[in-house]
């Protein structure tokens, strides 16, 4: 055990510190029983989690590829508006406009 100074004895520290310490390692053995029993799992419904893998993996695939396309769409969109030219779309501002009342 660590000497412990009056201070910390007086406020009780030393057993703060103590109390961290036998709460993470009592928090490592909780993380290692997690991951045995998922592994566990995982070995016991191993069709279960191929096809959770392979959802995962097409799902992330379709993404990408709907992605991809909106992204092209819209290059080739920018494109045909850009090959137009400057004079095809005229904007003015309309002015003496009035709204009939009904």
């Amino acid at each position: 055990m660590v000497s412990v100074s009056p201070v910390s004895e007086h406020f009780g520290f030393h057993k703060i510190r103590e109390d961290i310490q036998e709460k993470s390692s009592t928090a490592m053995l909780a993380v290692r029983d997690n991951l045995a029993q998922c592994f566990s799992a995982l070995r016991g419904h191993k069709l279960r989690a191929s096809l959770t893998v392979l959802g995962l993996t097409m799902g992330v695939a379709t993404l990408i590829t709907v992605m991809t396309i909106v992204q092209g769409a819209n290059l080739y969109v920018e494109q045909k508006i850009a090959n137009l030219g400057r004079s095809a779309l005229l904007v003015s501002e309309l002015t003496g406009f009035v709204a009939k009342k009904r």
